[in-house]
C-alpha cells in the first residue's frame, strides 16, 4: 500500500497543472489511504480466500433486502423491517431449524420461567 500512496504523490507532483479542486480530491484520497492502510492488506485477504470486491455484499443486499422489502405496495415500519430482515438472514444462512429451537426455548422461559 505504501508504494501505491507514493505513486499517487509522484503523479500529483508530475502533473503540476492540476486545478486546486482536483488536487484537493487527490489529497483527500491519499489521506484516506494513509489513515486506513492497516485495513488494506488485500494480498493477505485474497490468500485467505476472502472476497475484496463489493459483489458479495451487493448480491446479499439484493437477495436478502430488495427481493423481500421492495414488493409492490409494501409499507414497512422500522421495527417490522428489522425483524423481517433478521428472520430472512437466519433462513438464508441455513440456521432456521436451530433458530426455531432457540425461539421455542426462549418463549417457554418467558411464559413459564426458568424452572419449568
Amino acid at each position: 500500500m505504501g508504494r501505491g500512496i507514493g505513486g499517487l504523490r509522484q503523479r500529483c507532483a508530475a502533473h503540476r497543472k492540476l486545478t486546486s479542486k482536483r488536487r484537493e480530491k487527490i489529497d483527500k484520497a491519499i489521506t484516506y489511504f494513509e489513515n486506513h492502510r492497516e485495513y488494506m492488506c488485500y494480498d493477505t485477504y485474497l490468500a485467505q480466500g476472502f472476497p475484496i470486491g463489493t459483489g458479495v455484499v451487493e448480491s446479499a443486499c439484493g437477495h436478502l433486502v430488495k427481493e423481500r422489502m421492495d414488493k409492490a405496495g409494501a409499507r414497512w415500519c422500522l421495527p417490522g423491517a428489522d425483524a423481517m430482515l433478521r428472520l430472512r438472514a437466519i433462513y438464508a444462512s441455513g440456521n432456521w431449524k436451530e433458530f426455531l429451537g432457540f425461539h421455542e426455548k426462549r418463549t417457554h422461559q418467558r411464559l413459564y420461567g426458568e424452572a419449568a
